[in-house]
């Protein structure tokens, strides 16, 4: 197998862990979001922010608001098409494998 067909499989490898990771993200942080908005909304909801129970809607929509960040990074790596996310990807790994022979590291 020659350099660039372990390169091309190496850039898919790592795009469809990129998607699974993403995945992860995306469920994970789309359930603590529905959560944290069904407690933001409710008037009697607490959330302990520093150690003291609190009901501000405020601060509760602002941890909401932080907790979206998640999905949305997840979205992105799931929902991105394969070309783009492939072009994106490539020129870390491209960097990555010229580094590890200087580094005295095994091919």
């Amino acid at each position: 197998m020659n350099p660039e067909e372990k390169f091309e499989r190496d850039v898919a490898r790592f795009t469809r862990s990129l998607r699974l990771i993403g995945g992860f993200f995306f469920a994970t942080g789309s359930c603590f979001f529905v959560y944290a908005v069904v407690t933001a909304f409710d008037p009697a909801g607490q959330m302990i922010i520093n150690h003291v129970k609190t009901t501000d809607f405020g601060t509760k929509l602002g941890v909401a608001a932080f907790i979206a960040i998640f999905p949305a990074i997840g979205a992105v790596c799931v929902f991105t098409p394969r070309p783009r996310l492939q072009r994106f990807v490539t020129p870390f790994l491209r960097q990555a494998t010229d580094a590890v022979p200087k580094f005295g590291a095994r091919k």
